[in-house]
């Protein structure tokens, strides 16, 4: 019996946990909290602020999914341009969840293992 509670406990500690509030909000700080349109129609110092807080976010997932290595498996380029396109169909969407969305398309593709050289 307590080796079963032992382990449901160490199971517990494993499993990843949401961070978030009960109502599934969290404070984004840099420029995932800015709307969408400001990616779209930004100048490109404004773009590659945006696209360096892209760079922060995928690391911080990369670090927080569980068996994942990496999850942006496309080439940049693709990436920012799906994110131009999510972003002009949806201008008044937050940047985080557009992007959170696009890692989310990719989740399926990641690399869950370090190449090996």
């Amino acid at each position: 019996m307590r080796r079963a509670v032992i382990s449901m406990l160490l199971a517990a500690l494993a499993s990843p946990a949401a961070a978030m509030d009960g109502e599934g909000n969290f404070w984004v700080i840099g420029g995932g909290s800015l709307q969408c349109s400001a990616y779209t129609s930004g100048t490109p110092e404004q773009k590659l602020h945006m696209e360096t807080w892209v760079a922060g976010y995928t690391t911080a997932m990369n670090r927080a999914t569980p068996n994942t290595y990496n999850l942006l498996t496309i080439p940049v380029e693709e990436a920012k341009a799906r994110l131009d396109q999510a972003c002009q169909a949806n201008p008044d969407k937050l940047f985080v969840h557009a992007v959170h969305e696009l890692l989310e398309s990719l989740y399926p593709r990641r690399l869950q293992r370090a190449p090996q050289n």
